[in-house]
């Protein structure tokens, strides 16, 4: 029973008891019990009234007060029940409607829509989910997705989620569909798992690798050869006056050009194809970037950049050391190659809240904005005129830069201003970073030992 309930039939108990002690005390009990009745059913209707009056709207007009009859309290309060009880019913109806063409345009998504709670257990799932993820209503509602969906990729994903904001993985019930998943916030205590198809798309990726892996070993070969004739062909000229000095001269300079894009081409294909180890071996990122520096300045040779190298000693990477030095390396080469002379190259190598950083940061020209988005891109190029002035390079560079830091779980991150430079970052998460300890096994610490080569 209600609290508004019993207080009712209290203060209908006192009200009656009271009735009938003044009855008694006055020697006429049961009239006063009458009387006390009365009163108590007019208080009723009193409030039976109120309620009326205020559910019809009246409240600040009197003469519109319905008329003081006990039947018309009931029947009122009846009306007023059958008009909310069919608004509630229009509204349930309505709401109905609305759900059922949510679902149906849910359902009609291709995609695979998942609904998990805060423990990550399924809690609604489209049809989509049940054709690619192999989900089905009565056997795996309830149940932990980690469970269902047994892939190492989905399962690190689930294990670093916000930080990694979309995964590859093959599906759970054919291992020749490729799947790719986001993990969305819903509600505050749920999240959304989007899943799509991608197995055309990563077939014809596929095609592409191939082709590309494949047309480079085909044409080095022949490559090779003809570097080789060009070598012999200016080893016997006798002087550099000959007529032909100058072709050779340019046709060595556009072999050893196509040597140097096969090389990259080759490189790339064995970052996309091959998959990231498990595990790392130790690389000394600063003594890496002093051997760096060196080739920068042969590199820069007349045109005089002044570069600078600030790194801290005890900061190392758990990585691939042919694909660190080939990364940063192209970040230091193509500072070099597109600013003009004199200006100044600063190479950081240091610690941060997150992980570490390595930037290469110029006073060059600065790049567009519009060109930043798609700098990471396979041959893609600035304007012609910034090639002729800057040299020429393969274009393949920042797109082995994206894929090394890709395999090391890092990221690039450029900016850039028209006439003040460029800034070019690569972030590595603190799971990669370590201090290397001396023999006398004590840890260095990291923001003592900061190196600054002018």
């Amino acid at each position: 029973m209600s609290d508004h309930l019993l207080l009712s039939l209290y203060a209908t108990c006192i009200t009656l008891g009271s009735a009938l002690l003044i009855g008694w005390v006055l020697g006429h009990p049961w009239p006063g019990l009458a009387i006390g009745a009365v009163l108590n059913l007019a208080w009723q209707w009193l409030h039976i009234y109120r309620l009326d009056y205020y559910l019809l709207g009246n409240g600040a007009d009197q003469e519109t007060a319905p008329p003081w009859t006990p039947s018309y309290f009931w029947r009122a309060i009846d009306q007023h029940y059958e008009r909310l009880h069919n608004a509630i019913g229009k509204n349930k109806r309505k709401l109905s409607r609305t759900l059922t063409n949510f679902q149906e345009g849910v359902n009609a998504i291709p995609d695979a829509i998942v609904i998990l709670n805060a423990s990550d257990r399924l809690l609604w799932f489209n049809p989509a989910a049940q054709t690619l993820l192999g989900l089905d209503v009565q056997r795996d509602r309830g149940r932990k997705i980690i469970d269902l969906i047994q892939n190492s990729n989905f399962l690190d994903y689930m294990a670093c989620w916000p930080e990694q904001k979309s995964v590859a993985f093959d599906a759970p019930n054919d291992p020749n569909r490729k799947l790719s998943g986001r993990l969305l916030p819903y509600t505050k205590k749920q999240r959304m798992l989007w899943v799509s198809d991608i197995t055309q798309a990563h077939r014809v990726e596929q095609i592409r690798r191939d082709f590309v892996s494949s047309a480079s070993h085909e044409l080095r070969t022949p490559l090779t050869v003809i570097v080789g004739y060009l070598e012999i062909l200016r080893d016997h000229i006798d002087s550099q006056e000959s007529i032909w000095a100058g072709p050779l001269n340019a046709m060595q300079q556009q072999s050893d050009r196509m040597m140097l894009i096969l090389k990259e081409l080759l490189l790339l294909s064995r970052l996309e194809d091959s998959d990231a180890p498990k595990r790392y071996d130790p690389v000394n990122v600063p003594h890496m970037l002093q051997r760096i520096m060196a080739d920068a300045r042969s590199l820069s040779g007349e045109r005089q950049h002044r570069i600078q190298l600030e790194t801290c000693d005890s900061l190392w990477l758990n990585g691939d050391e042919n694909e660190l030095h080939s990364a940063f390396s192209n970040l230091v080469f193509n500072a070099v190659q597109h600013t003009p002379a004199g200006s100044l190259i600063e190479i950081h190598w240091h610690k941060a809240p997150n992980g570490a950083h390595f930037s290469v940061t110029d006073n060059g020209d600065g790049i567009p904005e519009h060109h930043l988005p798609r700098l990471s891109e396979r041959f893609y190029r600035l304007d012609q005129s910034r090639q002729r002035d800057h040299g020429s390079g393969t274009g393949l560079g920042l797109a082995i830069v994206k894929h090394v830091l890709q395999r090391h779980q890092g990221e690039l991150h450029i900016s850039s201003e028209i006439g003040v430079g460029s800034c070019f970052t690569c972030q590595f998460p603190s799971s990669l970073v370590f201090t290397p300890r001396p023999s006398a096994g004590v840890t260095v610490p990291l923001e003592r030992e900061t190196n600054v080569l002018p």
